[in-house]
């Protein structure tokens, strides 16, 4: 998870350099055009998060979620 405005560059930076590493990278997003700046990157490792820390019951529900896709399985290649 990376936290950062997905505008500044040194956030993209990390977020591609992170990628390139085998990382699955959340952005958190606070707006709606944040979100869209991280999609339009269309990168399938990249994805904005929009999180409400203020709200429990989201926190909640994103604590679930983030489970959840933590233990989806994934397809692991390695090169020799």
């Amino acid at each position: 998870m990376l936290a950062g405005s997905p505008a500044e560059p040194i956030t993209r930076s990390l977020s591609l350099d992170l990628e390139r590493r085998g990382f699955l990278v959340y952005v958190v997003c606070n707006t709606i055009e944040e979100e869209i700046i991280v999609q339009n990157e269309s990168r399938p490792d990249i994805k904005p998060l929009m999180i409400d820390i203020i709200d429990v019951s989201l926190l909640f529900h994103f604590a679930h979620l983030m489970n959840a896709n933590i233990k989806t399985a994934r397809k692991c290649f390695c090169i020799y």
